[in-house]
């Protein structure tokens, strides 16, 4: 995902030869190709016990049923591995951060419900967090956990989520407008070198230049529907008396 963390498992338990990546582990075996031409390999059982969706894939008359190679269009590699080693059963590996917006489409559209319910908590839990990490930071700095929020926001939309894109409304309510809706020059509260009247800055965690961050922020809230910008910035209106975090 752009921004995080790799996709590919971290556990010392994954080595080279992680679940799906082999051919020829269990007899009921249906071969996922993807557009890179990269495969993985997976029991029929499996997939029909973690998803109605693939159970009615295979059991009904449905064009996949009788084939052992499904090609995946449009679909990553890297993304649908760790949706299938999320639901692993000996493995159950953890959606984070890292990987919740790659895996909630997924286990949207495959209908599976204990792993949209979690990413669902996860993306919640990760927009209060936001908030929280940005208190700690020069103002300038706070495009970084708000270009975070888009990310949660974009996603939810997606998929119809309305309890997180509210959610994801009320925390960008508590950044400062000037991220997102324009360029307007602010002094800066760090100690970074100054040249004229400009102050040259990275950021803490990504050392990504500032404005550069600023620019997908503001092109993040262009880009949201007419609605969702004006309910951000109502609320912006709305909650500035009481924000300590201007």
């Amino acid at each position: 995902m752009e921004g995080r963390s790799s996709l590919l498992p971290q556990d010392s338990v994954l080595d080279t030869k992680r679940p799906f990546t082999e051919s020829g582990k269990c007899d009921d075996e249906v071969t996922f190709e993807f557009d890179d031409q990269k495969k993985l390999f997976v029991s029929r059982n499996f997939l029909r016990y973690a998803s109605p969706v693939f159970e009615a894939m295979f059991n009904h008359d449905f064009k996949e049923k009788n084939l052992n190679c499904v090609e995946l269009t449009g679909k990553k590699y890297e993304e649908f591995l760790e949706f299938l080693l999320s639901i692993h059963p000996g493995i159950l590996k953890s959606v984070t951060e890292s990987n919740v917006l790659s895996i909630v489409g997924i286990a949207e559209e495959y209908q599976v419900k204990s792993m949209t319910t979690k990413c669902k908590e996860v993306m919640k839990a990760w927009l209060l967090k936001t908030v929280e990490e940005a208190k700690s930071m020069d103002y300038n700095h706070r495009v970084e956990p708000l270009r975070e929020c888009f990310r949660i926001i974009n996603t939810a939309i997606s998929l119809n989520y309305d309890d997180i894109v509210t959610s994801g409304v009320k925390t960008v309510a508590k950044y400062g407008h000037v991220h997102y809706i324009r360029n307007r020059p602010r002094p800066t509260r760090t100690h970074g070198p100054v040249f004229g009247a400009r102050t040259i800055q990275q950021t803490s965690k990504t050392e990504e230049p500032i404005d550069q961050i600023k620019k997908e922020c503001m092109e993040m809230f262009n880009g949201l529907p007419a609605e969702v910008r004006c309910r951000i910035l109502s609320e912006r209106l709305l909650f500035w008396n009481d924000s300590d975090m201007k």
